[in-house]
C-alpha cells in the first residue's frame, strides 16, 4: 500500500504526464486510445449488434400492438437508425478505420439511436416501453461505449434537448406524467455525465500508474543488468587472470587463452537449433558461459612439472601420459569450488571443459574414453576450438600451417575426433574464424 501510495504520489508530480481528461504526452495518449481500444471494440459491438436487434424487435411488437403513427416509426427505426448501427458494428471490423475515427461514429451512432426514440417519444409520450428505450440509450453512451466525456456530453444534451424541446412544443408540459420523465432524464444526462467524467479520469489514472510502474520496472531492470554486466566483466577479467597465470609455465602457448575465448563465441554462436537441447540454458546465455569458461580449459597445466610441460621435443609416452593428466588436476580444482556453489552454472560448464575437451567423438580420447553426446556439449565446442588454434599457432617445434589447411583437418576429423554438429558450426563461421586469426597472426609478428 505505501508502494501504490507513493506511486500515486509521483504521478501527480510528473509534469510530462499530467492531464485533465487528455495526455499532454501525445505518444502516452495515442498507446493510452490503443489499449483501450483493446480492451473495449468487443464490448462496443456486443452492444451495437444487441441495439440493432432491440430496436427491430421492439419495431415488430409496435405492429402487433397497432401503435399510431407505424409507418413514421417504421422510418426512423428501419431506414435510419438499425442501419446507423450496423454500420457502425461492421466498421468495428475494419480496425484502420475504426480505431481512427471511432469516437466519431460511436458519438454519432449514440446521437442518432437517441433523437431516434425522442422523436418516437414526441409522437407517443406515454409510451413506457421508449422512456426505457431512451434510458439504455443514454446508460449505454455514458457508460457501455465508452465515448469520450466530452463527446458524451455534447451528444446526450443533443438527445435531452430534442426530447425536451419537441414534447414542449407538442404537448407542452402540464402533465405530471411528462414532468416527471422530463425530469428523470434531465438527472439521467447529469449523473451520466458526471459518472462518464470519473470514469475516464479514473482509468486514465490507473493506466498512468501502470505505465509507470512499468517505466520504473524497465528502469530497475536496466540497472540491474548494467550492474550484473559489471560484475561479470570483473569476473571473467579475474578468471581470465588466473587462467594466464597457470598458461604463463607454458611458454609456447601465449596469447591462447585470449583466442580460444573468442573462438569459442563464434562457434557457439554458429551452433543451429538442434543444439538447444543440449545446452541446458537459454542460447544466450549458453554461449556467454563458453566463452568464459573456455579461459580455464588449462588450467590444470599448473600441476604439471616445466620439464615435462615447456619440452621442445616430442613427448615421450610416459611424457604424455603425465601431460593427459593435466584434465582431472584441473577438473578436481574446480569440483572443489563447485561443491560449495553447486548451482553456479560458470562453473559447472568450466569443469565439464576442463575434464573433457580431449575427448574425441569416436570415444578414443581421453581421460574418460566418453563418446558422441556423452561428452559435453561445451567440451565438444571447446575440442575444435583447441585444435583449431593449436595449428595456427607457431610452436618452438612447428610453423603455424594456413587457415585453408586447418579447417581441411578438422573437416576431414568430422565424426571421428570431432562433433560433426559442431565442425558445421565452425564452418558457417568459417570466415569470422579466419578474419580474427589473421589478426592475431599480424599481432604476433609485430611484437
Amino acid at each position: 500500500m505505501q508502494f501504490f501510495n507513493q506511486q500515486q504520489s509521483n504521478i501527480l508530480n510528473y509534469p510530462h504526464h499530467s492531464f485533465s481528461l487528455k495526455f499532454k504526452d501525445s505518444e502516452l495518449e495515442s498507446a493510452y486510445r490503443r489499449s483501450l481500444y483493446a480492451e473495449n471494440v468487443k464490448q462496443i459491438r456486443v452492444v451495437f449488434l444487441l441495439f440493432a436487434i432491440l430496436y427491430a424487435g421492439f419495431g415488430w411488437l409496435d405492429a402487433q400492438l397497432e401503435v399510431s403513427y407505424l409507418s413514421e416509426f417504421f422510418v426512423i427505426r428501419y431506414a435510419i437508425v438499425v442501419p446507423t448501427l450496423l454500420l457502425v458494428f461492421g466498421l468495428t471490423f475494419w480496425e484502420k478505420i475504426f480505431f481512427e475515427w471511432q469516437q466519431v461514429l460511436l458519438s454519432f451512432a449514440f446521437v442518432i439511436s437517441g433523437v431516434g426514440i425522442s422523436m418516437m417519444l414526441i409522437f407517443e409520450p406515454l409510451n413506457l416501453a421508449y422512456y426505457g428505450g431512451l434510458f439504455m440509450v443514454l446508460y449505454s453512451g455514458f457508460f457501455l461505449i465508452r465515448l469520450d466525456f466530452y463527446l458524451g456530453t455534447i451528444g446526450g444534451a443533443l438527445i435531452f434537448f430534442t426530447f425536451f424541446v419537441g414534447t414542449l412544443l407538442s404537448h407542452g408540459i402540464t402533465d405530471l406524467q411528462i414532468q416527471s420523465m422530463i425530469m428523470f432524464y434531465a438527472i439521467s444526462v447529469l449523473i451520466g455525465m458526471v459518472g462518464s467524467y470519473f470514469i475516464d479520469y479514473y482509468t486514465r489514472r490507473n493506466y498512468l500508474l501502470n505505465h509507470q510502474v512499468e517505466e520504473d520496472k524497465k528502469s530497475l531492470e536496466h540497472r540491474v543488468h548494467k550492474q550484473v554486466d559489471e560484475i561479470t566483466q570483473a569476473q571473467n577479467a579475474t578468471i581470465f587472470a588466473l587462467a594466464k597465470l597457470a598458461e604463463s609455465r607454458d611458454t609456447d602457448t601465449g596469447e591462447h587463452v585470449a583466442r580460444v575465448g573468442q573462438y569459442c563465441r563464434i562457434v557457439a554462436e554458429g551452433l543451429d537449433l538442434s543444439a538447444d537441447d543440449q545446452m541446458q540454458m537459454p542460447r544466450h546465455r549458453f554461449i556467454n558461459i563458453v566463452s568464459a569458461a573456455s579461459y580455464l580449459h588449462d588450467i590444470g597445466k599448473v600441476g604439471i612439472e616445466d620439464s615435462i610441460l615447456n619440452k621442445p621435443d616430442t613427448l615421450n609416452d610416459k611424457e604424455f601420459n603425465i601431460i593427459k593428466t593435466h584434465t582431472l588436476i584441473g577438473y578436481r580444482t574446480l569440483q572443489v569450488v563447485r561443491e560449495k556453489n553447486p548451482e553456479n552454472q560458470f562453473i559447472q560448464m568450466g569443469a565439464e571443459i576442463v575434464r573433457s575437451h580431449h575427448e574425441r567423438w569416436d570415444g578414443r580420447g581421453y581421460p574418460d574414453g566418453l563418446a558422441g553426446r556423452e561428452i559435453p556439449l561445451a567440451a565438444r565446442v571447446m575440442a575444435v576450438v583447441d585444435a583449431y588454434d593449436a595449428m595456427r599457432s607457431r610452436r618452438p617445434y612447428k610453423q603455424p600451417i594456413p587457415h585453408d589447411e586447418a579447417v581441411r583437418q578438422i573437416v576431414q576429423q568430422s565424426g571421428t575426433h570431432f562433433d560433426p554438429m559442431v565442425v558445421h558450426a565452425f564452418l558457417t563461421q568459417v570466415d569470422q574464424l579466419e578474419e580474427l586469426s589473421e589478426t592475431y597472426q599480424t599481432h604476433h609478428l609485430t611484437i
